[in-house]
């Protein structure tokens, strides 16, 4: 392969990180061999793979020289670390250093960042390890892990079900080995997975050498039958450049217990305070007040006031999950008040978001796999009743739309046409076509840009004047062109008495209801999908808004509304799924205006 001047070659992988597609080279003797091998009724898959996955002479001059693989290497141990120090230096919630582990784990664990062969491996692996309600990912070469995600009840159900054959729930702790064939293509071109096997092989041996040390009594058991579609999923890999290779089962011998009177701290991911200064720890405290002398600490048990022990008390009944979000708020805080500024409610929010990026760019976002439960909305809803079709375009042009658009508040007390309604909804909403993604065939595209392509957006109508159409709640199937009904009955009171300014919405024939639907971005974007996913109800807004004007219709969006209420009557549970937006809709009245 060409030979490239090193600071090239990192320059190179500064812009892709991810490696080309490998070409693999088809040799007319290989072929030979495979076919007749494989038509036989003894070819196995095994067999077929090791045939198709020899090396010829093109492939294997295509492999780097020793140096280009030593620039690779140091290029991703190098900025993996720099990444870590900095964000630990930071004190955010999504790193974990190896000291604050309990002292068995940390011995388990310790050849990742001790052991040279072992670290050498982790170029091709990523090591995830379970503790205490969150998935952490291991530094190669430091003592230390990356948040990978939190870890709810549902993980762990999924996670249950990918190994039937095994209790999972009397285990002490999961170490998750994941093979990178991302990272190991750039130096082991066809025969990627054969360095991944190897590896893996290296580091599950060091960590059964280190579990067998007398000092650790932690039992290691590695788990290698499992169902890969469900394991991976429920880890965020995509199955194919990042994939489970094998678990490790953790079951801690019985360990010698404290004296009753001093019992031992539960292990857990850290959320406690800061520990005190040693001058303080070494204060003698008094017994009357459990203070340290001469600090002032008003209230009462611990120096505490009500208010406070009241929050503490709240804080302890949290799940280790929970507590990292609180801290993170906490931490968001923290940062506000460095700055001089008064920690407002909106400059925290705010403060949450801007830290919310480290979150998405140090996770690893392998899984490019759009989970199962969310494939059905790419999909056209087989309750759906069909929409007229929409031969015709609007002729007036963008800048008539942009010109014509206006807040309009009266409307025509007549019912819209449903060809009118059909027009609206497939011109500013409806599917455009498809392309293949996220390892579905057929992923629509819609008019308007959405964060990663996976539209946040869902559409409700409430329909009460409208030909043809029984008043209630629909939904409009951007995909199939249809109404997905589901509420029946007059809305109009409800809706009123859901919204602080707007009697006037009670004669609009339709009142849109813009739902921001955060399961279709969260398993992607973590956080910050609910910051950026409100720009697809804005970008969808302004197409309903423009495409009405140019079919002579009148709308106006409406933010004044009791979210809790209005998501009550259209039944939205108000958290991962709720009403972003209203926007009303009809032929305007000679009585109209607006801005």
């Amino acid at each position: 392969m060409t030979t490239r001047p090193d600071d090239q070659l990192r320059r190179m992988l500064e812009q892709t990180l991810i490696p080309p597609t490998t070409v693999t080279e088809l040799d007319p003797d290989t072929i030979d061999s495979t076919t007749s091998r494989v038509g036989s009724v003894a070819g196995s898959l095994a067999e077929s793979y090791q045939l198709n996955s020899q090396h010829t002479l093109a492939s294997y001059t295509r492999l780097p020289d020793d140096d280009t693989r030593s620039t690779v290497r140091k290029f991703y141990f190098e900025t993996t670390l720099n990444a870590f120090n900095r964000l630990h230096e930071q004190e955010t919630r999504w790193t974990l250093h190896a000291s604050e582990l309990p002292a068995r784990l940390q011995q388990l664990l310790s050849p990742m960042w001790s052991n040279p062969a072992v670290v050498d491996s982790l170029y091709a692996l990523d090591v995830l390890v379970l503790i205490d309600g969150a998935l952490w990912r291991c530094v190669p070469g430091a003592p230390g892990f990356l948040l990978e995600k939190s870890w709810e009840s549902a993980h762990q159900s999924k996670l249950q079900a990918a190994v039937p054959d095994q209790d999972l729930g009397a285990s002490d702790g999961l170490i998750f080995v994941v093979g990178h064939l991302a990272r190991s293509s750039y130096l082991s071109g066809d025969r990627a997975v054969r360095s991944v096997g190897l590896t893996a092989g290296v580091l599950t041996g060091a960590i059964f050498a280190a579990g067998a040390h007398p000092a650790v009594e932690i039992g290691v058991r590695i788990i290698e039958n499992f169902i890969d579609a469900t394991a991976n999923q429920v880890l965020g890999c995509d199955g194919v450049e990042r994939s489970l290779v094998a678990v490790l089962n953790l079951a801690a011998a019985p360990q010698p217990g404290p004296p009753p009177s001093a019992p031992a701290p539960a292990a857990s991911v850290p959320t406690s305070p800061p520990t005190p200064s040693p001058a303080a720890a070494d204060a003698k405290a008094d017994p009357a007040t459990d203070a340290v002398p001469g600090s002032h600490q008003p209230g009462p048990v611990a120096g505490r006031s009500a208010e406070a022990l009241e929050v503490a008390a709240q804080f302890d009944g949290l799940t280790a999950s929970d507590r990292l979000a609180v801290n993170e708020a906490l931490a968001a805080t923290a940062d506000v008040l460095e700055l001089g500024l008064p920690a407002t409610l909106q400059r925290v929010t705010h403060r949450i978001f801007e830290r919310s990026v480290q979150e998405f760019f140090t996770a690893e976002q392998g899984s490019t796999q759009l989970p199962d439960e969310l494939v059905h909305f790419t999909r056209p809803d087989g309750a759906g009743i069909p929409l007229p079709e929409v031969p015709d375009v609007p002729e007036a042009t963008l800048a008539e739309a942009l010109q014509l658009r206006r807040s309009v508040r009266s409307y025509e007390n007549i019912p819209l046409e449903l060809d009118e309604l059909a027009g609206l909804l497939h011109l500013a909403a409806g599917s455009t076509g498809t392309e293949d993604g996220y390892g579905v065939r057929g992923m629509p595209k819609f008019p308007y840009p959405s964060i990663g392509g996976l539209d946040s957006n869902e559409l409700g109508l409430i329909i009460s004047r409208v030909e043809g159409v029984v008043p209630g709640y629909y939904v409009y199937d951007k995909v199939g062109h249809a109404l997905v009904p589901r509420l029946r009955g007059d809305l109009r009171l409800s809706l009123v008495t859901a919204t602080f300014e707007s009697e006037w919405l009670f004669y609009a024939p339709v009142v849109l209801a813009l739902v921001n639907d955060q399961k279709k971005v969260n398993w992607k974007y973590k956080t910050r999908g609910y910051r950026i996913s409100h720009l697809d109800q804005g970008a969808l807004m302004q197409n309903l808004g423009l495409v009405a004007a140019a079919l002579g219709l009148g709308s106006c969006a409406v933010a004044g509304y009791f979210d809790e209420v209005l998501n009550r009557i259209l039944g939205y549970e108000g958290q991962d799924a709720f009403v972003a937006a209203l926007m009303a809709v009809g032929r305007p009245n000679r009585l109209s205006h607006g801005g």
